[in-house]
């Protein structure tokens, strides 16, 4: 279908194959442009290999990782929604911004990795892996946040509350979310995930919809994690975050395996703050 040197993710040959001809086009010169020699666009955080946002125009993206071969992970247009296609469920995604966190005198959202701030290449990385509907929770110097930021494509809400403990950030998140068939909740300390390993979390959601999907990296339970919608009346009842209702439900959690590290590294150098 294409030139040489050129993988389409499952989830990219579907997009592909319903784009209107004169998309098409244009996505065709892109990829064959990107093969000859690639334009590195905005860095998505990630391993070692990260991928990279390439905008054609305002309503299609590609996103993918230079090599040998012309990987694909996602090809993001308007007409179609990959965190919830035709006959899929639709997973929102909620990103846990708001405590009251630190690095090198910066709020914790804006400290800078790979050239963006943090929280940019948190909603990036899941904007990748296929989740088009994002909700950004703030708390601690949000309007700081909201104006350096880069949250295109993402709805932020700001969590008043945020000094009394990430569950009340969780539920400020989930009003937002009544609709979703599941959420994925993802942490703004945890940059490093790679898109592939959350594409692996919403393919087995979606194999038979088990109340708690979440990584494995080396025996070691990760983030992000996904919670089926029955699960929501008791996420919203939390006093602490969602690991206890991980914990109620341990008998029926799916637990993927990855070979990616991101999933349990944290940020180091973060300080709490106590603002007045």
């Amino acid at each position: 279908m294409m030139s040489r040197k050129i993988w389409l993710s499952p989830q990219a040959a579907a997009t592909w194959d319903s784009l209107p001809p004169r998309l098409r086009e244009k996505a065709r010169a892109a990829l064959e442009l990107l093969t000859a020699g690639p334009v590195h666009g905005v860095p998505l955080v990630g391993p070692l290999s990260p991928f990279y946002l390439y905008a054609l125009e305002p309503d299609l993206d590609v996103i993918y990782r230079p090599g040998e071969w012309l990987e694909i992970l996602a090809l993001r247009w308007q007409g179609t929604s990959l965190g919830h296609g035709a006959g899929e469920d639709k997973v929102v995604g909620l990103v846990l911004a708001a405590g009251p966190a630190e690095y090198q005198g910066l709020p914790l959202p804006l400290a800078p990795l790979h050239g963006q701030p943090l929280i940019t290449g948190v909603t990036r990385t899941l904007q990748a892996a296929g989740v088009n509907e994002i909700i950004v929770v703030l708390g601690y110097a949000a309007e700081t946040v909201k104006a350096k930021a880069d949250l295109s494509g993402t709805e932020v809400v700001v969590n008043p509350h945020y000094r009394n403990g990430l569950a009340t950030s969780l539920r400020c998140g989930l009003r937002l979310a009544q609709d979703a068939s599941a959420v994925l909740v993802a942490l703004a300390d945890r940059p490093f995930i790679a898109p592939s390993s959350v594409e692996r979390l919403l393919l087995r959601y979606r194999e038979s919809r088990p109340p708690v999907v979440l990584p494995l990296y080396q025996q070691q339970a990760g983030h992000p994690v996904v919670f089926d919608s029955s699960l929501l009346p008791a996420l919203q009842k939390v006093r602490r975050g969602g690991r206890e209702v991980v914990r109620r439900y341990r008998h029926q959690v799916a637990a993927v395996p990855v070979d990616d590290e991101g999933v349990v590294r944290e940020i180091q150098g973060v300080s709490p703050c106590h603002p007045r």
